[in-house]
């Protein structure tokens, strides 16, 4: 049974809904800036409030962190530093040294650290990925996100594609050897990823849709075959002036608990997890790359480890 203390505790958080199903996991302690949230979670968890992220980390009761706070990766080096496992679970707004900080913590304490990066957790993503492992595809070519919302609660354009990149990165299983960026402004940002095997990746993401529901599109085309995981499967969006409404395909949150499931198992398992920090450093640095490049109008390369101007 694997011990886990809760590090941020918003009371709209999936986490807090999906944890009482995750199996072999205890949660044994709640801990937010906000005393009334902490109780709440808490209370609804059936563990301990602490008041203090100190505290808990100094807790011989417990084994993992799940870090939903908003200084995620500096709470995830103290956590890894006090020899707890950790999850984190969002790397937007991180830099590639934070995030490079973490890992090293993580590998001189000896304790798994894995990274919320849960787009690819999908039920319809899950598909689309054996589909093209198997090789029912045959060699894979093109990947099109595309990736509407309305308003990005501060986060600007960059930091709310980054997951979309990493389900790039991971559906090619490589960074791209070449990044071009343009839009850049706060609600509108095209990506374009050229891949070492010749394929590439476009997404496209814009938050300039009314309030109301958003969308998200995967589409893949292979050498054999192609696969979507678009309105048609996961999301209806309806506009017919006013607030567009999306109607959900029955998805919900599983995605949550099936990457919260994944930290415990690869705990109790004794092998990284299947998301790692790199995963996440990987993403942080093409984001970083796409960045540049639209504020210099040029592509990136890939070079030695580090994106260079083309």
């Amino acid at each position: 049974m694997v011990r886990l203390a809760l590090i941020g505790c918003d009371t709209t958080s999936d986490y807090v809904a999906v944890l009482p199903r995750v199996r072999n996991a205890e949660i044994v302690a709640t801990v937010d800036d906000d005393g009334d949230k902490a109780r709440w979670a808490a209370e609804t968890l059936g563990a301990q409030s602490l008041a203090s992220i100190d505290k808990a980390l100094a807790s011989d009761l417990i084994d993992a962190t799940l870090v939903h706070a908003r200084d995620g990766v500096s709470v995830a080096r103290q956590a890894a530093n006090a020899g707890k496992h950790v999850f984190l679970a969002g790397i937007q707004g991180s830099t590639v040294a934070q995030v490079d900080e973490v890992i090293g913590a993580c590998e001189s304490a000896g304790v798994k650290f894995m990274v919320g990066l849960s787009t690819r957790y999908h039920p319809s993503q899950q598909t689309v990925k054996k589909a093209i492992t198997s090789g029912d595809l045959g060699e894979l070519g093109l990947v099109r996100i595309h990736h509407w919302e309305a308003g990005t609660n501060g986060a600007n354009a960059i930091e709310q594609v980054t997951p979309d990149i990493d389900v790039a990165n991971w559906l090619f299983k490589a960074l791209p050897s070449e990044v071009y960026a343009t839009g850049g402004s706060d609600d509108y940002l095209q990506v374009h990823l050229g891949f070492p095997n010749g394929g590439m990746a476009l997404i496209d993401y814009a938050s300039s849709l009314p309030d109301g529901g958003g969308y998200f599109s995967l589409s893949v085309i292979g050498s054999t075959g192609a696969a979507t995981a678009d309105d048609h499967h996961n999301v209806n969006l309806i506009y017919r002036g006013g607030k567009p409404l999306a109607v959900t395909g029955g998805q919900g949150i599983s995605h949550v608990r099936t990457q919260l499931q994944e930290f415990v198992d690869a705990i109790g398992e004794q092998r990284s997890p299947a998301t790692s920090g790199m995963d996440g450093r990987n993403a942080l640095l093409v984001a970083d790359a796409a960045e540049k490049s639209v504020a210099l109008g040029r592509s990136f390369k890939l070079e030695g480890g580090a994106y260079e101007l083309a």
